[in-house]
């Protein structure tokens, strides 16, 4: 692949990955474009909606401490769900909610309200079967769960921030997705615009559901929604990010260019390869290469994943294996989740990858 055949570069919002591309990538592939990571920018969203939430994020990461490197624990945890669940098929660990992982926070809070009912008891056991040796997660998770008012605030929090990031969690996947939608990142925001504003001053009865059954004190109440109003405010810098001012572009191409393609279009949607043909004697250069751009991957989410892999691999016993072994148990692994997801759901969501080292070298040990 020639230079000349490199159209888009793209990263994080980082400023040396910028400083990198404008000091000499941008020479070096004189057709490219810097594109900033729909799922990167879509991660910062994410960060800043959950930040607020200090009870709920220690309460998820003793979740997740109570399990790391606990083979025991996570069996007894398991045996003590299917019990509970006798009617399931299985049952599963929370997802960790790692920082690294994009859409890992949430699908923890959404697994969370489904099983909180049970951690007290679950917990209880565990204080009981460990005795004076328990580890400090279970001690906090314990004392979390013990109080009353706690346990209760957690689990309206759990349930809320479950039903309000689900139109997070479904654009964190379709911009992780090697689906090209170039052309409908601005529609995907503003929707995403409008969901935040609406919900900036949510009221009490809009999400009285998620306080049914609990006697909740009227201050907690009041807590959580300013927990929940703040958690929207600090998204809302969406609407001024500069990567996202895209849609006076576009109609200002509709309207310079080929007016007639506009009025033509059914509802306003412009069949951009009608459009760009129509303008290819008048504008050869451009024309080429937009309907290149358009269907660029606007997510830099394989390579990132792809890199991470090459260190849970090459972990602490792996030390002595040759480069060339390493990158086809990387190749192999990488294709084998891709392979799977692609015949298990009707959409190709990249998943987030496994939960800790030994589980990546238990799946390629077999």
């Amino acid at each position: 692949m020639a230079n000349e055949d490199v159209i888009v570069f793209d990263t994080d919002n980082a400023a040396y990955m910028k400083k990198a591309y404008t000091a000499a990538l941008q020479s070096l592939f004189p057709n490219s474009l810097h594109v900033t990571c729909m799922a990167h920018i879509m991660n910062l969203i994410g960060d800043a909606f959950r930040r607020p939430f200090d009870q709920l994020n220690a309460f998820m990461l003793s979740f997740s401490q109570m399990f790391y490197h606990a083979g025991s624990q996570k069996r007894r945890y398991l045996q003590f769900m299917s019990g509970k669940h006798p009617t399931r098929q299985k049952a599963t660990m929370a997802p960790n909610p790692c920082a690294t992982r994009w859409n890992s926070w949430f699908s923890a809070v959404q697994y969370h309200p489904e099983h909180f009912k049970l951690y007290k008891e679950f917990i209880e056991m565990e204080i009981k079967v460990c005795g004076s040796s328990a580890p400090q997660s279970v001690e906090r998770l314990h004392e979390m769960l013990q109080n009353e008012d706690m346990a209760q605030c957690l689990q309206v929090q759990l349930s809320i921030m479950a039903d309000k990031c689900e139109c997070i969690l479904q654009l964190l996947d379709i911009f992780q997705s090697r689906k090209p939608i170039t052309t409908k990142v601005f529609d995907y925001f503003e929707d995403l615009q409008m969901n935040f504003t609406a919900n900036k001053e949510l009221q009490y009865e809009s999400c009285a559901e998620h306080f049914e059954g609990l006697d909740v004190h009227h201050a907690a109440k009041t807590h959580i929604l300013n927990l929940v109003h703040l958690a929207y405010r600090q998204c809302f810098w969406l609407h001024t990010h500069p990567r996202l001012q895209c849609c006076d572009e576009f109609d200002a191409y509709f309207q310079r260019l080929d007016p007639a393609a506009l009025k033509a279009s059914a509802c306003g949607m412009v069949d951009l390869d009608v459009f760009w043909d129509g303008l290819l004697e008048r504008l050869p250069v451009l024309s080429a290469l937009a309907k290149r751009y358009k269907d660029v991957i606007v997510n830099s989410a394989d390579s990132e994943r792809s890199n991470s892999l090459y260190k849970l691999v090459l972990s602490s016993r792996r030390r002595s294996i040759p480069n060339s072994n390493l990158k086809a148990l990387v190749f192999l692994y990488h294709n084998q989740r891709l392979t799977s997801e692609v015949f298990e759901r009707d959409e190709l969501k990249i998943d987030c990858g496994p939960d800790s080292e030994d589980e990546v070298e238990d799946n390629l040990d077999t």
